[in-house]
């Protein structure tokens, strides 16, 4: 079995050679053991396990049984429903706080390479390449980041730095026998640093930047700048931070040599612009995201339920509303995915293609709603938690006044405050500030999201049944019009 267990998995990943940068210093040694990376590497590899598992290994796994299943393409809407299944299952391991699961490079590399006719445009040798590029993977069960945006360091037109004349946005410098070469940055990999390979897709509009290739996270002059990592030690007062802190970096191409063999897309304009809705792509992601996004509001349900329980407050209207308010925002999401499987339709890479308008809409509308669903948290959860104390207090001398001051109706004080650390590791503090930021700028500006679901959206038959209306009730208006 192609699949790799979670033990072979981290046991792979332990061997990386990336370079990785964090507060100033570069890492040694493992990243598997690193307190920034461990935890997050671990939560990975309990997915992997999932696939092994009698009761999931039929929808985890393609229908060889020889990987996972988003490296199997979809091709009929009963994969679409599978993939569904299979994004929500992982995603339930994580309360849908890992957005850069798996499966999200791995629907990346496997899409393309089922449109490689597509690439095979500009030359027979793309479309080989990206079908190799995916056969390995397959092979090897790989872990992907993925980056396509350019760094904005100043207000300028121009790439390049104008004092050093150097590029800031990742561009080919020079092309030789071997390969390109390409210098500047990228932003931003989520998880950066940390999995087998990068794939890195056309950002930008001059030619030189118009590139598409996956590279494995080591080869040389490739650094990843991370952030400082949100990642803590305690399951009681971070659950969430201390097991599913991705972590994110800037991606630094020091004149790094990307061999031919590499390359799937080489400074074309017409494929750079079509790229990610011609082949079925951005379909593809929004319909993994969507799915993540559906577990993740379950989860929120959840927690608030849970705290309203608790708390012993169902019984106040303005509570009962909030919570109607996130039962509506999980059932939008449900809705709007099961109706781009229902309107799903074959593209002409034979890939069964989920419609993009629903998705679209998804993605619009969860950018709005993650941050209320966050807030409705946080206003039900009040005062509560402002004086949460910690798990060191109650295994300190004040654990009685705890529990005589603070503990809860139906259960002690403990028990009250883990819940209550739980909600206030996801919707406060560094971690759940992230999420919610994340959740904000999902997939792009949201200003510009709207506007491209609106350029795009087709709402010429609604017009057009308005003014057919409109020009029925003239006639017989005109019909009944006294005759002088």
């Amino acid at each position: 079995m192609v699949t790799v267990t979670g033990k072979e998995y981290l046991h792979r990943i332990s061997k990386l050679k990336t370079e990785i940068w964090l507060e100033g210093s570069l890492l040694h040694g493992p990243v598997t053991e690193h307190p920034a990376f461990k935890a997050v590497l671990q939560s990975k590899a309990k997915l992997y396990d999932l696939v092994h598992e009698k009761q999931y290994e039929d929808i985890l796994s393609a229908k060889d049984h020889q990987s996972n299943f988003s490296y199997e393409p979809m091709k009929t809407k009963e994969d679409l429903e599978k993939h569904r299944l299979a994004t929500q299952v992982w995603a339930n391991q994580n309360a849908g706080l890992l957005g850069r699961s798996p499966e999200y490079g791995n629907t990346i590399i496997t899409t393309l390479a089922n449109a490689k006719d597509y690439f095979a445009m500009e030359g027979s040798e793309y479309g080989e390449r990206i079908e190799r590029i995916h056969k390995e993977a397959l092979e090897h069960d790989l872990t992907f980041t993925h980056t396509f945006v350019n760094p904005k360091a100043r207000k300028r037109s121009s790439f390049f730095s104008e004092e050093e004349e150097l590029p800031i946005a990742a561009k080919i410098v020079d092309e030789i026998d071997e390969g390109i070469v390409i210098d500047g940055a990228r932003l931003l990999a989520t998880q950066g640093g940390i999995t087998d390979e990068v794939i890195v897709l056309p950002a930008g509009f001059e030619k030189d930047s118009l590139f598409a290739f996956s590279i494995p996270s080591a080869t040389p002059g490739l650094k990843f700048l991370a952030r400082p990592s949100y990642a803590n030690d305690s399951l009681y007062d971070e659950p969430y931070s201390s097991q599913f802190e991705e972590g994110d970096a800037i991606v630094v191409f020091d004149n790094v040599l990307v061999p031919w063999d590499r390359v799937f897309l080489y400074k074309s304009e017409r494929l750079s612009q079509g790229l990610f809705f011609e082949t079925g792509l951005e379909p593809a992601l929004l319909f993994h995201a969507s799915n993540r996004q559906i577990v993740k509001t379950e989860w929120l349900i959840g927690i608030a339920e849970e705290m309203v329980e608790t708390l012993k407050i169902s019984q106040f209207q303005h509570i009962q509303q909030k919570l109607a308010e996130m039962i509506t925002a999980l059932e939008a999401m449900r809705a709007f995915v099961y109706s781009s499987e229902a309107q799903a339709g074959v593209n002409e890479y034979g890939m069964m293609v989920p419609f993009a308008p629903p998705l679209k809409a998804a993605v619009s509308y969860y950018q709005t709603t993650y941050p209320r669903l966050v807030e409705i948290i946080q206003l039900i959860g009040a005062s509560n938690f402002i004086a949460a104390p910690n798990e060191k207090d109650f295994q300190s001398p004040i654990a009685p006044l705890l529990e005589r001051f603070i503990g809860g109706y139906d259960t002690s004080a403990k028990e009250k405050v883990q819940l209550l650390r739980l909600a206030k590791d996801l919707t406060m503090g560094d971690f759940g500030s992230r999420q919610t930021q994340f959740e904000r700028y999902f997939y792009g500006d949201p200003v510009r999201l709207s506007t491209n679901l609106y350029n795009h959206y087709d709402t010429r038959p609604y017009r057009d049944r308005v003014k057919t209306f409109l020009e029925t009730l003239r006639k017989n208006d005109n019909s009944q019009a006294p005759i002088n």
